[in-house]
């Protein structure tokens, strides 16, 4: 029985083999024919995304082909891409077709008749409104679209905020003009009751011919797709634009403003969604689902883009409030001359910070005390001159002991030879003045802290305002989502009210930003000395780019471990110890103290002694009594000199000497204590900084995950909420989830300097403050110490 039970499982087995593999390939490789309304400079890169998006979509589950004979290029005539989508649809090999332009999207949309299924991911809104299914789908068999809200009535309500105007030029394709791709309607329809004229200007290849066809009546020109253009065309016509000083606007958005247009209000990677979306609808279509079924609305990425380079070669300056919303380019003003670093400004504040020049020309007033107390014990020398006259009489009556006037000269040289007081003085005066020097450390230590953190506000200010506007951009394109979900049926008007009153927080949180980034720029400006709203520019900060903030980072490699982590705060704790200002302001005022303690101890058994010389001269006598003078048998000299050392002690002073030693005994006591509370809340300070700065560190990667998720987040629930799979609450929330993280993530690491600036401060150093040798010399000091206390060095530093 076994045997046979082998024998049928091998002949099983056999079956199994001879059935060919081919069958999977067969059933599960279809071949997508594509349809390209004409030739364009760019159809090669978008083309290339929409196929790369199918390929991620399906793989594991399908194999997509994209076969180069089924891909067909038209040549911008409603003719023939009419028959180009005849032929694939009457191709047997090609499974689905893809309408890739506005001309065979719409071919797709009017045909009475698909056989096979058939994508239009161009489609406008005002082509279908009223059409979709009560689930939001096209309820055509075979067909899907993408509708986005009808972007020219939109683009010209942005473009007449920016600049108004009444009478404007509208260039379109030539072939789209001709081909009725559903904009003429509704551009009367949006223009009428306006008070707009429009010169609706086909273009074809020229863009000299469109030039000449601006009328000179037109104030500002609207660029619609203008895909038969070369790139050295439309960059011809964006120059002819900017010289004739004619505001402009693109329905590509960025890509074009890029390029030199003025505004637009398309994002970069407009085609990215829009091949993501069908990418994902492709996918539908292959699991089984009825292209009928498949929800066609697309949410839109809107973000202003205004080219400040351009705007201002033509005269224009959008207001503050379009600027705050707008993502602005070529914004590098050429007269703004001011371009701060951190370590730049670290160092400007220190040199011009008004405080701390003051307490540095104190510093160098106080040094002559020094000085003054050096002097006490050096050689004091004194020169005198007398002129004296007395009455003619008295000299005459004098015997020849004086005469009527003479001239005589003094010379004394004074030497201290010891005095316990000025010696004390002279090293007080010296503690007294490092103590200074240190005081003046710390204020430096102080101002670089100040200057660093007004930098770091600045940027997070600027983050923030960054934030915001995408924020307010995300709820722009929602409201354009909501409208286009009631125009197909599937929401009401209540979610384009909910939109609407979503904006205008956001508006205001923009304008909440920009006035704290102008704060923020204003304190910055204070703390170098500059007029308070001077402009700048600052050079961001990058963790992972920035050579400053890299010597910040091995500390923290530390953290990982607990064990390490300790040693790594006690080592900062002893190096604070070490190196700390305040401290070493206090070593040097108790050393003031002690000497003075010692000196009013001495002053009970130590004398002062000092010598004296003295030379005078007699250079001249005139008048009565010379005569006499001159007769003296004997008579001393002109020149007398004499020599004397002198030594004194205080015996009694009233009690004063007892009673300044106790004072001295006790300030200094005062001062022991002060020090040993300084160095407890530096050890304080230290190990909570450090804690602070370990878990922002920390948070870096943390946070930028988190956005990361969100952001996807938010993407999956946007796409669900076009396709009416979720409530505006849904989303709503995973916007604001996206904002949270976005904003976390974005300040993240300027949290953590700004952590790792409070750890330096109170460590007696600062960001930029020590040179590579010291640096290198710190980072061998603290592995020795991790080492030799039982920690382990990680693995980054082996």
């Amino acid at each position: 029985m076994f045997r046979k039970y082998v024998f049928l499982s091998i002949i099983l087995l056999l079956i199994l083999l001879t059935i060919p593999l081919s069958g999977y390939t067969q059933e599960n490789t279809y071949q997508i024919g594509i349809v390209i309304d004409g030739p364009w400079d760019h159809n090669e890169a978008i083309l290339s995304l929409f196929k790369q998006e199918i390929l991620d979509i399906t793989e594991g589950e399908f194999i997509i082909e994209f076969p180069e004979e089924k891909t067909i290029v038209c040549d911008w005539t409603s003719q023939s891409v009419g028959a180009a989508l005849d032929q694939l649809w009457s191709d047997p090999e090609v499974d689905l077709v893809l309408g890739m332009g506005l001309q065979a999207s719409n071919y797709a949309l009017l045909a009475e008749y698909r056989p096979k299924p058939t994508m239009a991911p161009f489609i406008q809104e005002t082509l279908v409104t009223g059409r979709q299914t009560e689930n939001g789908g096209s309820g055509v068999q075979n067909l899907v679209y993408s509708v986005a809200p009808a972007l020219f009535q939109r683009d010209l309500d942005f473009f007449r905020d920016i600049v108004p105007f009444t009478d404007f030029a509208f260039l379109m394709q030539e072939s789209y003009c001709q081909n009725k791709v559903g904009f003429e309607e509704h551009l009367a329809e949006y223009l009428e009751g306006s008070g707009l004229t429009a010169h609706v200007i086909p273009v074809s290849t020229s863009a000299q011919a469109a030039l000449d066809s601006i009328p000179e009546t037109a104030e500002a020109v609207y660029l619609g797709p203008l895909l038969s253009l070369t790139d050295e065309q439309y960059s011809q016509l964006v120059d002819g634009l900017i010289a004739h000083r004619l505001p402009s606007f693109s329905a590509f958005g960025r890509m074009d403003v890029e390029r030199g247009i003025m505004a637009g209000l398309e994002t970069e990677n407009m085609f990215d969604r829009r091949a993501r979306t069908l990418a994902l609808r492709v996918q539908q279509i292959l699991l089984g689902e009825a292209p009928a079924n498949i929800p066609v609305a697309i949410s839109t990425e809107q973000r202003l883009t205004i080219n400040m380079e351009t705007a201002r070669e033509i005269g224009i300056s959008p207001r503050w409030e379009i600027i705050n919303e707008a993502d602005v380019i070529n914004d590098v003003r050429q007269d703004v001359a001011r371009r701060l670093t951190l370590s730049g400004v670290i160092r400007e504040a220190i040199q011009v910070n008004p405080e701390l020049q003051a307490k540095r020309t104190e510093v160098i007033a106080a040094r002559q005390d020094v000085n003054e107390a050096r002097a006490n014990l050096l050689p004091q020398i004194e020169a005198s001159a007398l002129y004296a006259q007395i009455d003619d009489d008295r000299a005459e009556n004098s015997m020849g002991q004086a005469v009527e006037r003479t001239i005589t000269g003094n010379l004394t040289v004074t030497q201290l030879l010891f005095s316990e007081p000025a010696w004390a003085n002279l090293s007080m005066q010296q503690h007294m003045q490092r103590a200074r020097m240190n005081e003046l450390r710390a204020m430096t230590l102080d101002v670089a802290r100040d200057a660093s953190v007004a930098y770091l506000n600045v940027l997070m200010g600027k983050a923030s305002e960054r934030i915001q506007k995408e924020n307010l951009r995300l709820s722009r394109e929602n409201l354009d989502l909501a409208r286009v979900r009631e125009t197909i049926g599937v929401a009401g008007p209540a979610e384009v009210y909910r939109w609407e009153a979503q904006i205008s927080q956001s508006r205001n949180d923009v304008i909440q930003a920009n006035a704290q980034r102008n704060l923020a720029e204003m304190q910055l400006n204070r703390i170098l000395h500059r007029p308070t709203e001077e402009t700048f520019e600052l050079e961001d900060l990058d963790m992972e780019s920035q050579s400053l903030l890299l010597s910040i980072a091995p500390p923290f490699l530390y953290i990982e471990n607990r064990q390490n982590f300790r040693l790594l705060r006690d080592f900062v704790v002893q190096e604070t110890m070490n190196n700390s200002p305040e401290l070493a302001q206090l070593d040097e005022i108790i050393a003031t103290c002690e000497r003075f303690l010692a000196s009013q101890g001495r002053q009970y058994y130590t004398p002062t002694l000092a010598l004296q010389a003295g030379l005078e001269n007699t250079f001249d006598r005139q008048g009565a009594g010379l005569s006499t003078y001159d007769a003296l048998p004997s008579k001393a000299d002109d020149l007398n000199w004499n020599v004397g050392i002198q030594l004194s002690i205080p015996l009694f002073e009233g009690g004063s000497r007892f009673a300044s030693h106790r004072r001295a005994r006790f300030t200094l006591q005062m001062y022991q204590q002060q020090r040993g509370a300084v160095a407890e809340q530096l050890e304080q300070r230290v190990r909570s900084a450090l804690h602070s700065a370990g878990a922002s560190y920390a948070s870096i990667r943390h946070t930028r995950e988190a956005a990361d998720a969100a952001r996807r987040t938010f993407e999956v629930v946007s796409d669900s909420y076009a396709s009416g799979m979720v409530s505006i609450l849904e989303l709503l929330d995973a916007q604001n989830a996206a904002l949270v993280t976005e904003e976390a993530a974005a300040v993240a690491v300027y949290e953590f300097i700004l952590d790792y600036l409070n750890v330096l401060r109170a460590s007696g150093s600062m960001l930029d403050g020590r040179t590579p040798g010291e640096l290198q010399a710190l980072s061998e000091r603290l592995e020795r110490f991790i080492v030799e206390n039982g920690g382990y060095l990680p693995a980054e530093l082996h």
